[in-house]
């Protein structure tokens, strides 16, 4: 026994002389994303935002993630939004969020979907490059999240104008 918890602390990290757990998903360390997609009713509005994003979930494509923070941080991260899509009801709060993650939750977009009023799909032709934006506002048009479509190939482009045929250049979730 004191053999297993001498490797329990001896594998565990520290900071500042405190043992750490070894956390993998968020559910273990706060409690807004501890219930599960199954329990979740969403509004017809909340739904057509979980339908846009599956979507952007099922492509594989890399998306420049960009999120300006109100105290003035900015993240930025390129990866694919997903495979991993989930709704989950806040048991703290009681909103609903919409996740993508990674295979292995190294990398999770959170967003509550209530928040969303819409979103914009914008291509821009710029003389080196097109660019091609997906803009996330909430319900006073204030931006969200900012997605740059990473791939460039003719695919991807396609996909992108297919989006844009079917849901227009603006989209209102609220």
């Amino acid at each position: 026994m004191r053999y297993l918890l001498l490797l329990f602390f001896l594998s565990a990290p520290y900071c500042n002389g405190f043992l750490l757990p070894r956390v993998s998903h968020l559910s273990k360390i706060d409690p807004i994303f501890s219930s599960t997609e199954s329990s979740v009713e969403l509004s017809s509005s909340e739904e057509a935002a979980k339908g846009f994003f599956e979507e952007i979930n099922e492509t594989g494509y890399d998306f420049r993630t960009i999120v300006i923070g109100a105290g003035g941080a900015i993240l930025e991260s390129t990866q694919p939004l997903g495979p991993t899509l989930k709704t989950n009801r806040s048991a703290k709060s009681g909103q609903i969020f919409l996740t993508m993650a990674s295979v292995d939750q190294s990398f999770e977009f959170h967003l509550k979907l209530q928040m969303i009023g819409k979103v914009a799909l914008i291509e821009r032709e710029l003389p080196e490059k097109t660019t091609r934006l997906i803009r996330i506002m909430n319900r006073d048009e204030e931006s969200m999240s900012t997605l740059i479509l990473s791939n460039s190939s003719e695919e991807a482009s396609s996909w992108f104008k297919g989006m844009i045929d079917k849901y227009g250049s603006e989209i209102d979730f609220s």
